[in-house]
């Protein structure tokens, strides 16, 4: 008699298809709405107003509550949205601004 040689035993496979199991891929979308913004963020936020009207006009001139989180000055969208809730809405046509010319 011949010695048996020990190791894995292939075993037949039963129904052909593919070795591994796929699993599907899933992709998963989360949007997150931030509390605060930045001032430049803001800027944007409003409309494409200055980062200096946001700054200058309304932080600083006291019609703006902000925060500070770390050394970033920062505004919620809250704030942002009373604000211009605030502003009066306008309507018709605009004029042209007038311009004064100095007399030389």
């Amino acid at each position: 008699m011949s010695p048996k040689k020990s190791g894995p035993v292939a075993l037949p496979r039963l129904r052909p298809g593919p070795t591994k199991k796929s699993v599907p891929s899933v992709v998963v979308s989360v949007s997150v709405t931030p509390r605060c913004l930045s001032v430049s963020s803001a800027a944007l936020y409003l409309g494409g107003v200055t980062e200096w009207f946001v700054e200058e006009e309304l932080c600083r001139a006291g019609k703006l509550p902000f925060r500070f989180l770390g050394n970033q000055r920062v505004i919620e969208t809250a704030d942002l949205d009373r604000w211009l809730d605030g502003q009066k809405k306008q309507t018709g046509k605009l004029t042209a601004p007038l311009v004064v010319k100095e007399a030389a």
